[in-house]
């Protein structure tokens, strides 16, 4: 399988506020992404996959360019004396030039670029830009062309104009184009669309480089007056000799609308838009009404796809399956058919997108894509997702590295039964969960290498469905070195990450990260700081283990700790702790937490940090038979798996249930609300072995949450969270 999901699970999240969300009325709202970056630097490449990604699922709402310094690219001036200060380090990325809350530069890292493009994507656009009258005259290569930039609500301060040429695939030759890959051939990347490329890439194609403010870094002032009037065009007409090495038929040109301010936080970027210099630019949208399936072992499920052409113009679109931000196990196959259709100008077509699986449990994530080939056009790519899991599991095993399997799955199905049979390791991506909530689950174990730093304790969509599960009385499991630091101290944190852990847990840490590694100057790992691991006396968990932690001798072949987090319970939490490190009672490494039926257990280190099998298996022994132990609920031996679609909905959705087993005739549906009461009940609905469906209207129902119980005619019973919207 394709175990590559950091880009993808930072994007996931945020495929179902779906693009083409922009005002029905009014400018559409394009964000405007540069990416800084360099031919010499390693990890660009893999901000240009999220730049990929979130182009692909945001066509019409996302702009994004690469501005580079210290190659052959690098325009002069502008990074060393305007935007270098927006830089903290490469890749970095300013979004709409906004300095955001908690951010200490305008450039921040890749792992928050989804984070803000979404926020900045649902803020109401001002005005609106037009690029008119663009001419290239080829002899004389010089590029004219008209801004406007339309207000539709006033606005006030030094308002100004801007056109930015840039160009695509750009090629050169010697160490100023050759690109630097860090990723190559590096075991925490297996699965990155670079991972198996050369660590210097000759001939590489630079995407989207930025040639040219036209109007300066700032933009040009004087033609917007101190209030904009709604509804009053305002026009800047720009000039710009393209160099003979620019090859024409790969230029855009951007249009903004920018404010100045001598403040850090007061140079901002208002609205952005984008035409070809002598091709059209074909976007399309891709949406899936129902992108989640349950397709069983050894079977066939599809979804339907719909794309949207964008353009004024018709359009062919070829669709295919993008393998590297899919996760298909091997044994399964995907497909997408047709995989060409002909799109009338702002018309639609359908495909069928298709999986078969084998034998084996497992989950899928499927990225289609849809863009046009045509040699005379500039083709955008917009991806749809389509997902699937196994129906019927009952434990899931969310984990950001494939080492994590061996170190929390394996313990899991050692203990047999349904342990074994329904246990399933899933992506830890908010969008997957999004799918496929954590609270249908009895369990859910969530796993953090030191590679996916962050990936939880900074996500608080990953976060909320975890308080989900506490609240319907679920179990869960944490383990990872830095997640409670990174979700209560770091930049990254929200409020609604702190409360997560300091309020619903009752727990902080207590100082920054500990780290268990030796350096050298350059950064590179040159032996482990072991530490004392020990046991709360007497508790279930955590009573008599005294183990010396991170004492590897051999960096190449066994694992180990990067950092750990020492937390204190806060008074009056429903934390315990279970275990203390570094003979300091007071630097709580393990807590275990209850409310009700609710248990949860949470580990400040992973489990590479202790090599010796026996201690391994001992904690994890332990803290399952703990979760686990009065785990009655009715949902524990229900042959029912369901999923509802859309969630949430108005009118009407459709719930999917897979029946186990044959002995069950039919079942009842009910929705509950949050005082328990039965709502809206259906007669007896007659079923079959295999998958089923049912339409749930909404028949008067208030807008907010419900129950959504299901309850076959052999007693037994599930239930999954419900929302009606307005």
């Amino acid at each position: 399988m394709n175990v590559f999901v950091r880009g993808l699970g930072a994007m996931l999240l945020a495929l179902f506020m779906v693009t083409g969300s922009a005002q029905s009325q009014g400018p559409v709202k394009r964000v405007f992404l540069e990416q800084f970056t360099g031919a010499w630097c390693g990890w660009c490449v893999d901000g240009s996959v999220v730049i990929d990604n979130l182009l692909a699922q945001y066509p019409n709402q996302l702009i994004a360019v690469k501005v580079h310094q210290g190659d052959g690219m690098e325009i002069p001036k502008v990074m060393a004396d305007t935007l270098r200060s927006f830089v903290a380090g490469y890749p970095s990325g300013a979004i709409d030039r906004m300095l955001f809350s908690g951010q200490q530069t305008v450039g921040i890292g890749r792992n928050l670029w989804s984070t803000y493009v979404r926020q900045q994507m649902a803020m109401t656009a001002d005005v609106g830009i037009e690029i008119t009258n663009v001419n290239f005259d080829p002899s004389t290569r010089k590029i004219t062309a008209d801004v406007t930039a339309t207000f539709v609500k006033s606005a006030s301060g030094d308002l100004r104009i801007n056109l930015i040429v840039v160009e695509d695939n750009v090629t050169g030759t010697g160490a100023t184009y050759d690109q630097k890959n860090f990723i190559a051939n590096n075991p925490s990347f297996v699965g990155h669309p670079y991972y198996s490329k050369p660590a210097t890439i000759t001939g590489y194609k630079h995407r989207s480089v930025v040639r040219s403010y036209a109007g300066g870094v700032w933009g040009a002032k004087g033609i917007i007056p101190g209030v904009a009037q709604t509804g009053t065009p305002y026009t800047a007409k720009f000039s710009y000799t393209l160099p003979a090495s620019y090859k024409a038929d790969n230029i855009t040109l951007v249009g903004t609308v920018q404010k100045f301010g001598t403040a850090a936080n007061a140079k901002i970027m208002l609205n952005a838009n984008e035409v070809g210099l002598t091709k059209a630019i074909v976007k399309t949208e891709s949406s899936i009404e129902k992108p989640a399936m349950f397709v069983a072992q050894g079977s066939k499920g599809s979804t339907e796809i719909t794309i949207k052409n964008l353009s004024s113009a018709a359009a062919t679109v070829t669709l295919s399956v993008y393998a590297e931000s899919s996760l298909i196990p091997d044994g399964w196959d995907a497909t997408v058919e047709p995989s060409t259709i002909s799109l009338p100008a702002n018309g639609t077509a359908k495909a069928n997108v298709t999986l078969n699986t084998d034998g084996n449990q497992g989950y899928a994530v499927i990225a289609i894509d849809a863009v046009s080939k045509d040699p005379s056009v500039i083709g955008r790519v917009s991806r749809g997702y389509a997902y699937s899991m196994t129906p019927g599991m009952k434990y899931a095993v969310y984990n950001a590295h494939p080492r994590m399997n061996e170190n929390y799955a394996q313990p899991l199905r050692n203990r047999g039964g349904e342990f074994e049979s329904k246990s399933i390791d899933l992506p830890l991506n908010a969008g997957f969960m999004e799918m496929y909530p954590a609270s249908t689950f009895d369990a859910a174990i969530f796993a953090v290498h030191h590679n996916g730093r962050g990936s939880l304790g900074t996500n608080p969509a990953i976060l909320a469905q975890i308080s989900g599960m506490l609240d319907a009385g679920k179990k869960v499991f944490i383990a990872g070195g830095l997640e409670a630091y990174l979700g209560i101290k770091s930049t990254s944190a929200t409020n609604a990450t702190k409360s997560f852990f300091e309020s619903r847990l009752g727990v902080t840490v207590t100082n920054e990260p500990v780290l268990r590694l030796q350096t050298s100057a350059n950064g590179q790992i040159t032996g482990t700081i072991p530490f004392q691991l020990q046991g709360v006396k007497d508790d279930v968990i955590g009573n008599g283990i005294d183990y010396l932690a991170n004492d590897v001798t051999n960096l190449n072949a066994e694992p180990f700790l990067y950092y750990t987090d020492a937390l204190s319970v806060n008074p009056g939490s429903k934390a315990t702790p279970v275990l203390y490190m570094d003979e300091n009672a007071d630097n709580v490494a393990g807590i275990r937490w209850q409310e009700g039926n609710a248990k949860l257990v949470m580990f400040t280190f992973d489990m590479d940090g202790i090599s010796d099998e026996e201690v391994k298996n001992t904690i994890m022994d332990r803290t399952y038979t703990w979760l686990f132990s009065n785990a009655s609920s009715v949902e524990e031996d229900s042959d029912l798996s369901m999923l509802l679609q859309p969630n949430p909905f108005s009118g009407a959705a459709t719930v999917q249930f897979m029946i186990s087993d044959p002995s069950t005739q039919y079942v009842t549906f009910n929705l509950v609300d949050m005082l328990g009461r039965n709502v809206q009940t259906s007669m007896p609905v007659p079923v079959s072995t295999g998958m089923n469906s049912y339409m749930i209207k909404n028949n008067g129902l208030t807008p907010g949450a419900y129950r959504l119980v299901v309850t076959g005619s052999n007693g037994k019973t599930q239930t999954m969270p419900v929302m009606i919207n307005r």
